[in-house]
C-alpha cells in the first residue's frame, strides 16, 4: 500500500471481474480507473465486522462524498461498473474486450 500511495506518477488501473474489499478500496488511491462493463464491486466490511482498510474511511468520502461513501461502507451492498462510474469511483466503463487497450489521453510526458 505504501508503494501505491507514494508512487510519483499517475496510476492507471483496469478492473475486470470482481473487486471486493481491498480491490475496491485501493481504487481511491488511483488517478484513472477503467472498468470492464461486467466488473462487480463490493465493500463487505460491515458483514465481516472489520474496519475498511487502506484509509478508505477517509479517502472514499473525499473522492465520492460522505453520503455515497456511507452507503457503500455501511450497507456493504454489491454494485456494478455503471454504478461505480456514477459514484465517481471509476473514470470510465468500457466494453470488457477493450479494457486493456483503454488508456487516458494526455498531453506531455509523465516521465
Amino acid at each position: 500500500m505504501n508503494a501505491l500511495v507514494d508512487f510519483d506518477k499517475p496510476i492507471v488501473v483496469a478492473v475486470q471481474g470482481a473487486a471486493i474489499g481491498g480491490g475496491t478500496t485501493m481504487l481511491t488511491h488511483c488517478d484513472f480507473v477503467y472498468a470492464g462493463e461486467s466488473a462487480k464491486f463490493r465493500m463487505p466490511f460491515i458483514d465481516l465486522a472489520v474496519l475498511p482498510e487502506f484509509g478508505s474511511s477517509c479517502s472514499l468520502p473525499a473522492r465520492i462524498g460522505h453520503i455515497r461513501a456511507a452507503e457503500l461502507i455501511l450497507l456493504g451492498l454489491p454494485f456494478d461498473a455503471r454504478r461505480a462510474a456514477e459514484l465517481g469511483l471509476v473514470t470510465r466503463v468500457v466494453p470488457d474486450q477493450n479494457l486493456l487497450a483503454q488508456r487516458p489521453k494526455w498531453r506531455g510526458n509523465w516521465q
